[in-house]
């Protein structure tokens, strides 16, 4: 299975030259708008992985595992990190959206690792 990866959406197809025909009618379209794809918009094998919206989305033994990216989660464990000893109160807060965003993957560990979930 492949994919194209645009800024605003995923389009998935087992068909990678229905994919490229696809592209080229989205960029004949952004074309009209006088709008264009993003340069990081590609085609990409879902087997080999690809990052979209802060997530790692990677195909194993024919199922979808979507993990959080690692720039992602540096970004968290440092802000965690710094409000735990600056500010209590906007902690909690940040806990909670961290939670609603890591529902969305494959972040149990991570959660707990995080003291976001409790065991």
């Amino acid at each position: 299975m492949t994919c194209i990866s645009t800024r605003y959406g995923i389009i998935f197809s087992y068909d990678k030259e229905e994919l490229k025909r696809i592209r080229i009618i989205l960029e004949q379209e952004l074309k009209q708008e006088k709008l264009s794809l993003n340069r990081k918009t590609n085609i990409y094998k879902i087997s080999k992985g690809f990052t979209f919206i802060g997530y790692r989305f990677i195909l194993k033994d024919n199922k979808l595992v979507i993990r959080i990216n690692n720039k992602v989660k540096t970004r968290m464990k440092r802000k965690i990190k710094y409000l735990t000893i600056n500010d209590k109160e906007k902690l909690i807060r940040v806990k909670a959206s961290y939670y609603g965003y890591m529902k969305r993957a494959s972040t149990n560990f991570l959660q707990y690792n995080l003291s976001i979930k409790e065991k």
